[in-house]
């Protein structure tokens, strides 16, 4: 079996929550919760963010004189009500950033949510999440700063039993989850203090009594690490009638502030960064109460184990959109090419060296045998904007993927549309709609190739062209180290019914913080900007041929079948291509079945091209959770005939299907720009990882070839007296920055070495 790999990846950008449970829909029981008023229900969420920079620049232009400051911001506090799901949600956030450009950027953060669940039924679910985030980065040399980010939770959650008579004795069952992390990284000894995460003990009374069974220490004060706590089940015992309360409190606190002997970042950005500080501490934990049973293990939750055992980091898959400065088609060729557009590739794996490889999800085998170029070592030659007829007959590029444990063939019909909604069903990999990650487009909707059809030439790339090209009227490149936008975070806001009301969304990461071969990001131009194409978050591990793997494909380079399958009602008389509207599954035993067709079941078009896709659990006025399919359109494509990719429908909104023949807006207002992918899971994630470091070059390596030889004294004479503002430069075989007569000496004091 083919397993992701285990990544090690950072914690949340904006929450690091725990698991979901499922509220079991069924007849009324006898006894409920029901959630007092304040005062009896107090939530206290005390947040703060504030900086200072002073960002210097050296010789090395550009040269920065900066200096800025932030805050104190306090945050502001919401108390909301029927929040997908949720009967209370009270939720604080304080933020401070800076972009300055070439100099580099800072930002501090606190932020603190408390939720409930469960009001009017016999199952109750309280959940509590703290974040406090700093990051600076300063380019050119070294800059003072100090930065502060603080969150704080003081919650008392009042409960009380009604259904029966006042007095009445009841036995409350518990399932109870904590965790504690924090990503305190100094670059040199203790300057970064304090960083901590103190209290957090979560108390229940009944009846005057307090109970200690929680009275446990997750203090992290200035150390890396984290403490976890597998689910602990038990019970207490209560009168209807009598209060319980839910008491926590908890404070966090992240500082940065700047060495007294700066440490060079070593970041692979086009300039010599010559610092980089962030810290990151997380609060998550959740209890939930049952009045009729013992509380069953949570569905598509943390799993249980031995103390102290934490849930995986999730894995994520990603694909890259063609035309990009690392994608094999790259107009613009530096030698870097290496990632398949066809393919989904592990988020954070290791460097991939030229000519490339195939992703962990090759379409290869994705679409049924399917793999002409582009392919590992035999790119298309730059095929994107080189006046090339239309690629469909020969490319494919993958446009979103949602990898789950379940084949939708036993529930779709092909032919026709469902009669109902499918209820919800056991899965570990479709969650409810709460935690999701978005990537936007990095180029217009123009063909990257010349269209013989109409007019022409068309070519827009990532490389070659602002976000959004024509269709958007703010032209945007994603991606940048300072905006962290390639990959975003959702923030949802109340909504008593569909389409929710949404804000804003989240930095979330960069493109090097997706993969090391997407650096350097595209800070200063557009000719290193890479676009993210599918993404999928699912479980650390996960076996993804044993698994179901939907996709969807561009309708640019939607290339043919290799093996039969089952052509749809878009396919052409000639045979059957991977048409950009439908949804297809391939299965473990490598089948490759159509299962969703826009006008079938969605009652759409069957041109139009489905961008972003993800399955999860949505309700709509009341009624019991079910399979919905989350999906955004291409805009339409000036290179197309007669056809409408985007079939009238907004490309910058969600939208959402049970697959009843019918689709419905998921979100009110429209984003910035097309979404191009979009993913949902338990809990939220994609913070900014630190990269791991270049590797160490080898001493007396000057031409780096990994092999110490009369090449290396060759480059050393042919760049003599060449000055480098970072390591590694054409000729530095002692890698100080200098080409002279000590990189000869290095050259043979260390002959034929390989490294």
């Amino acid at each position: 079996m083919t397993h992701l790999p285990t990544i090690a990846v950072g914690f949340p950008a904006r929450l690091f929550a725990l698991g979901v449970l499922g509220i079991v829909a069924g007849a009324a029981p006898a006894q409920t919760w029901d959630l007092l008023p304040p005062p009896a229900t107090m939530v206290a969420l005390p947040t703060r963010a504030n900086y200072f920079l002073n960002c210097n620049g050296g010789p090395v232009p550009p040269c920065c004189q900066e200096v800025t400051a932030c805050g104190p911001i306090v945050g502001p506090v919401g108390a909301f009500t029927d929040l997908l799901g949720w009967d209370n949600w009270w939720e604080s956030t304080a933020l401070c950033k800076d972009d300055l450009g070439d100099c580099g950027f800072m930002k501090a953060r606190g932020e603190a949510v408390v939720r409930v669940r469960g009001v009017g039924s016999s199952n109750v679910l309280i959940r509590w999440d703290a974040l406090a985030y700093t990051k600076e980065r300063c380019d050119n040399a070294p800059g003072l700063y100090i930065g502060d980010g603080r969150a704080a939770i003081i919650a008392t959650i009042a409960l009380t039993v009604d259904g029966v008579p006042p007095g009445t004795p009841v036995t409350v069952y518990f399932r109870w989850k904590q965790a504690a992390t924090n990503s305190y990284s100094p670059e040199a000894g203790a300057e970064d203090s304090p960083t901590s995460i103190v209290g957090g003990a979560l108390t229940i009374t009944s009846g005057g009594v307090p109970s200690p069974k929680f009275d446990t220490d997750f203090d992290l004060v200035d150390v890396k690490g984290g403490k976890f706590g597998p689910d602990v089940y038990g019970s207490f015992t209560t009168t209807t009638g009598s209060t319980v309360t839910i008491d926590t409190d908890v404070a966090l606190r992240s500082t940065i502030r700047d060495a007294a002997n700066p440490v060079p970042g070593n970041w692979p950005h086009r300039q010599c960064l010559s610092e980089f500080d962030r810290e990151t501490v997380a609060w998550s934990g959740e209890i939930e109460l049952s009045l009729n049973s013992a509380v069953p293990p949570p569905q598509g939750g943390w799993t249980g184990g031995d103390p102290g055992e934490p849930e995986p980091q999730p894995d994520m898959l990603f694909s890259v959109d063609l035309g990009g400065d690392a994608e094999l088609a790259d107009p613009t060729p530096e030698g870097d090419e290496v990632f398949d557009p066809g393919d989904a590739y592990a988020w954070m794996g290791p460097p991939i060296p030229p000519p490339g490889i195939d992703g962990v999800i090759d379409d290869e085998a994705l679409a049924g045998g399917f793999d002409p170029t582009p392919d590992p070592g035999v790119p298309f030659f730059n095929e994107a904007c080189m006046n090339t007829p239309l690629p469909v007959p020969a490319y494919f590029d993958l446009d979103d993927i949602d990898v789950l444990d379940a084949p939708l063939t036993a529930f779709i019909p092909i032919g026709a549309p469902l009669a109902a909604p499918i209820p919800r069903f056991g899965s570990n990999f479709i969650h409810r709609l709460e935690y999701s990650a978005i990537s936007f487009e990095d180029d217009g909707p123009e063909r990257f190739t010349t269209s013989f059809f109409v007019g022409g030439p068309y070519c827009s790339v990532p490389v070659g062209s602002p976000s959004g090209g024509a269709f958007a009227p703010i032209a945007r490149t994603y991606g940048k180290s300072a905006t962290e936008d390639e990959i975003e975070l959702m923030t949802w806001t109340p909504g008593d019914s569909l389409p929710y009301a949404l804000g804003m969304t989240s930095p979330g990461l960069d493109e090097s913080s997706i993969h090391p071969n997407l650096a350097p990001d595209p800070d200063f131009d557009d000719s290193t900007d890479d676009d993210v194409d599918a993404i999928d978050i699912l479980e650390s591990g996960s076996d993804t041929l044993s698994a179901y793997t939907y996709f969807t494909a561009d309708h640019e380079a939607a290339g043919p079948f290799v093996t039969p399958v089952i052509c749809g009602p878009a396919d052409p008389p000639g045979g059957c291509f991977v048409a950009g509207g439908t949804v297809y599954q391939r299965g473990p035993d490598g089948t490759v079945t159509p299962v969703i067709y826009p006008s079938v079941h969605l009652g759409l078009p069957d041109t139009t091209d489905i961008r972003a896709l993800e399955f999860v659990w949505l309700t709509e006025g009341g009624a019991l959770e079910s399979l919905a399919m989350i999906f955004s359109v291409a805009p339409d494509d000036p290179g197309t005939a007669s056809v409408d990719e985007s079939a009238g429908l907004d490309p910058a909104l969600l939208y959402y299907s049970f697959l009843t023949g019918a689709y419905t807006d998921l979100i009110a207002f429209p984003f910035d720009s097309p979404v191009d992918a979009f993913s949902n899971y338990r809990r939220a994630l994609l913070s900014d990882p630190v990269l791991p470091p270049p590797p160490t070059p080898c001493p007396g390596d000057g031409n780096g070839d990994g092999v110490v030889n009369f090449a290396d004294v060759t480059a050393a004479l042919a760049n003599w007296g060449n000055v480098y503002p970072g390591p590694n430069g054409p000729g530095d075989a002692d890698h100080n920055g200098v080409v002279n007569f000590a990189d000869v000496t290095t050259v043979l004091a260390n002959w034929l070495l390989s490294c």
